[in-house]
């Protein structure tokens, strides 16, 4: 069973932009892929737990 994350680009990087993000409840991360450039983007604390609420 594979997991889908719903992220989504992010502008700010930085320790203290990631720092707010974990406190609104968002993880801050970098998709890598091979010959790509990387991207910066932010997905939910929790996503199973909103897949549960509906």
């Amino acid at each position: 069973m594979a997991t889908q994350l719903a992220v989504e680009p992010r502008q700010t990087q930085g320790k203290r932009h990631n720092r707010r993000l974990r406190r609104a409840g968002r993880i801050p991360a970098v998709l890598y892929g091979h010959g790509l450039e990387c991207v910066p983007s932010v997905a939910e604390d929790n996503p199973t737990q909103a897949e549960d609420d509906s």
